[in-house]
């Protein structure tokens, strides 16, 4: 018995789930992947008049911290010394 969706819905609601994914990328990805395990007998074409970035899944980036509190200390103690 074969899946139960097509190549192309199948690798959609795959690549329609990952994080920060613009919809532009999304449907390459689907493409490709679709091209890929079709070995090019279903070529899925893609257009778009989108303006702004959009993804249908997205999440906050939560930003790097670096801790340089020990580096900071030190040349601090190191002007401290030169008075």
């Amino acid at each position: 018995m074969g899946e139960r969706n097509s190549p192309y819905v199948k690798h959609l609601i795959r690549f329609i789930q990952e994080p920060n994914l613009s919809v532009e990328g999304m449907f390459k990805k689907v493409g490709a992947a679709v091209v890929n395990e079709t070995n090019q007998q279903q070529e899925p074409g893609f257009y778009t008049q989108l303006y702004d970035p959009f993804s249908f899944n997205p999440q906050a980036v939560k930003p790097k911290v670096v801790d340089n509190s020990s580096e900071l200390l030190k040349r601090i103690s190191e002007l401290e010394l030169r008075k």
